[in-house]
């Protein structure tokens, strides 16, 4: 999502897998916690795969574009040119999200949901998750070549507990939407932060 709407402002071309077959699962952390928490309260016990409907790559990827509203280039790369370039799998720093190239990993967005299903694990519309997802990105700061190319958008930031070193959360106006919804929703306690911005220890939270 971040890489769609970043191009979308600065006009560059979006670098993609080649191999856009290749199974992808995901489902949203909210619908996720929501589980979680429901479940727990109702002693619910047994094993459950906790994944989102089977898709391909392709599917994430149209969506993803279709919500960034990015009509630019895409640059498809085979994976042998991404491994190449240094580009990591799936997640973290320097990756193509979901993007998986190791035969061993293959099966590993193709499970079964069966047993999520019976659990009654609700996953929402991919376009709603990459809406809400995108919407996030732009309430966090941009740093680095994406700010030096003139990024305007957020001007906020948000720091999670234990991520890169970080031992506090701080959210300003960007974020207080986000922290809103899931105070109602019952997921944070109550807003007790100084202003608009908060910065107390998470874990004391």
């Amino acid at each position: 999502m971040g890489r769609f709407a970043l191009a979308r402002q600065d006009g560059e071309a979006v670098v993609v897998p080649e191999r856009i077959d290749q199974p992808a699962q995901l489902i949203d952390v909210a619908d996720l916690a929501e589980w979680l928490l429901r479940a727990g309260l109702s002693g619910m016990t047994g094993i459950v795969d906790a994944y989102g409907p089977r898709r391909t790559l392709r599917e994430v990827i149209d969506v993803a574009r279709d919500v960034a509203g990015f009509t630019g280039e895409v640059v498809p790369l085979s994976d042998t040119r991404l491994v190449a370039a240094g580009i990591e799998e799936f997640m973290g720093p320097r990756s193509l999200a979901l993007w998986l190239h190791d035969p061993e990993w293959a099966a590993f967005s193709a499970r079964s949901t069966e047993s999520a299903e019976r659990a009654r694990l609700r996953s929402r519309d991919l376009a709603e998750t990459t809406g809400e997802a995108l919407a996030t990105r732009s309430s966090w700061a941009w740093t680095g070549p994406a700010a030096e190319r003139g990024w305007t958008g957020p001007t906020s930031w948000r720091c999670w507990p234990r991520a890169e070193g970080c031992s506090d959360v701080r959210v300003t106006r960007g974020g207080s939407a986000l922290r809103s919804d899931a105070t109602t929703r019952g997921l944070l306690p109550p807003w007790t932060g100084p202003g608009d911005t908060d910065t107390s220890p998470l874990a004391d939270r």
